[in-house]
């Protein structure tokens, strides 16, 4: 039940409910004074919303606070928030981050995981970040790097640029031995671009012709 209800949150947050922005930003307030005022489970959602809505003072203070986190973990967690940013101005500062040494070099998912968060809502910034370092974001990765890119890589960037130029790009990239694995993504790829096709159009028109009636907001985990 406090999974569903943190998925609700955090949904009604990215769609721009008032009630659940205010909240979540007290929270953050609190947090900055107390880390211990949002429970582990409950810092993904609240971070990230915090995040998506982020002025250049707020991204501040979240990078700020990741930069001070002792808890390994915690750190990741504020680190990661950044990447939910929507301000393009703000998410090509996370772009130039992930690739800084203010990661460590240790941290090479966190690196990783930055560039990929940021293709949700900058996929084509992403992949520019992606295309010009993706030797440095898999090299600690070793044998591996491959396979891994391979399966993830059109699973991430299926927005970023036309699939057949991401084929190309693929192809090139990673040998042969690994064609089924491209093969596999990049279907995998060509599926959510269908659905995107199909979906959008559908909830544009839902969205136009029905009365929408605003359900009460589950008050957020404490």
């Amino acid at each position: 039940m406090q999974q569903l209800r943190r998925s609700l949150l955090g949904n009604l947050g990215a769609w721009g409910d008032q009630q659940v922005i205010e909240e979540v930003r007290r929270r953050f307030e609190q947090f900055l004074q107390d880390h211990k005022s949002i429970t582990p489970d409950d810092q993904d959602f609240i971070l990230a919303t915090v995040a998506a809505h982020a002025d250049a003072a707020t991204f501040e203070q979240l990078r700020s606070a990741a930069r001070s986190a002792q808890d390994p973990s915690e750190k990741r967690r504020l680190y990661l928030a950044l990447a939910a940013v929507r301000d393009p101005t703000l998410a090509a500062q996370v772009a130039k981050l992930a690739m800084s040494a203010e990661i460590a070099p240790q941290e090479a998912v966190l690196r990783l995981r930055l560039v990929f968060g940021l293709a949700a809502r900058h996929p084509q910034l992403a992949w520019s970040v992606y295309e010009d370092n993706n030797t440095q974001l898999f090299a600690e990765f070793a044998a591996s790097a491959a396979q891994l890119q391979a399966q993830y890589v059109p699973q991430v960037f299926w927005s970023a640029l036309p699939l057949a130029d991401l084929d190309t790009w693929l192809r090139g990239h990673i040998p042969a031995e690994f064609s089924g694995q491209v093969d596999h993504g990049l279907e995998r790829a060509r599926v959510r671009l269908a659905q995107r096709e199909r979906l959008v159009p559908a909830a544009d028109t839902f969205v136009r012709h029905t009365p929408m009636r605003v359900p009460s907001v589950p008050a957020l985990p404490r």
